[in-house]
């Protein structure tokens, strides 16, 4: 009878099995990560394609153009009747002028912008197409969103920027800060208003009656709030706690404190009152950028449950 003797089994090393598990998990890892980076960019092209088509929409129709003749005339007729002062006293003419012109003309115009988006679409045709694509609702409205906003920011820009070009020419440098500063707020109300448009466009069934809710927001933050707001804190013994509060309400408001508060004069009424509020930069930053992104975000909860 013949003895068969197996070869001993070896046993794996316990440094080779800690080894390729980690090699494993760093795999893994590595895997999640480029998957999320891939979503990254899948959402990031979505929204980039809608964004564009959007704005070459608004371009056809010559939205930017006419901001930019709308505001161009504006700056430039500031400039000019600026005059009788020099240097950075010029400076401080034109930009509390702007400041009060653009705190009527800003939030008309994006809420103008963004009656179009939802409601014009839908009365067009386009949006039962753009609902149809692969492509979430949220992600539609943010692309809508942003080509507008695209369209808003050059037309503001190329106007302010000509009526900027010639106070530079007529009066130097010395206070090209606080024309800056005018543009950048500007900028963020007219985003932070064509915002709210885009919800009302999302809310409202036919363009005609985003058109009314528009003019009614308008006429509420333009006028109403302010004249509500004053006689709160004149008529009352409310601290600065309640004036901030009233200011960070309304996106006119933060215009005119990131702008007047750098000015070393200001208007009566209640713009008198809103540099004293003590929001910082910061705050006000902060306050335009709830203002853009709690109306799209409602905005895109309409749109996904129609």
């Amino acid at each position: 009878m013949s003895l068969r003797v197996d070869s001993p089994v070896e046993e794996p090393d316990a440094g080779t099995t800690t080894e390729t598990g980690r090699d494993t998990e760093s795999s893994a890892v590595d895997e999640h990560r480029l998957s999320a980076v891939g979503r990254f960019r899948d959402v990031g092209g979505e929204v980039w394609t809608l964004a564009r088509r959007e704005y070459r929409v608004t371009s056809r129709a010559r939205w930017g153009v006419g901001l930019a003749g709308l505001f161009g005339l504006l700056s430039v007729s500031a400039v000019l009747l600026g005059a009788s002062s020099v240097g950075p006293a010029r400076y401080t003419t034109v930009v509390a002028t702007l400041t009060e012109l653009s705190a009527y003309l800003v939030p008309l115009a994006g809420l103008t912008l963004g009656v179009g988006s939802v409601a014009g679409a839908d009365e067009q045709g386009s949006l039962d197409v753009l609902l149809a694509l692969p492509v979430t609702r949220r992600r539609l409205l943010l692309g809508l969103y942003l080509g507008r906003a695209t369209t808003l920011a050059a037309g503001v820009t190329l106007g302010f920027g000509l009526g900027g070009a010639l106070l530079l020419a007529l009066a130097g440098l010395s206070g090209w800060v606080l024309y800056a500063r005018l543009l950048f707020a500007v900028l963020a109300c007219g985003v932070a208003f064509l915002a709210v448009g885009v919800l009302l466009s999302a809310l409202a069934g036919e363009t005609t009656h985003a058109l009314g809710g528009s003019l009614l927001a308008w006429l509420y933050f333009v006028l109403l709030h302010d004249l509500a707001a004053l006689a709160l804190i004149a008529g009352t013994e409310l601290g600065g706690t309640t004036a901030t509060l009233l200011a960070l309400a309304n996106p006119v408001d933060l215009l005119r404190i990131a702008v007047l508060s750098g000015l070393p004069a200001t208007g009566g009424g209640l713009s008198a009152v809103l540099p004293t509020t003590g929001l910082s930069l910061p705050v006000v930053v902060g306050g335009f950028l709830a203002w853009v992104a709690l109306p799209v975000v409602g905005a895109g909860a309409v749109l996904r449950r129609r």
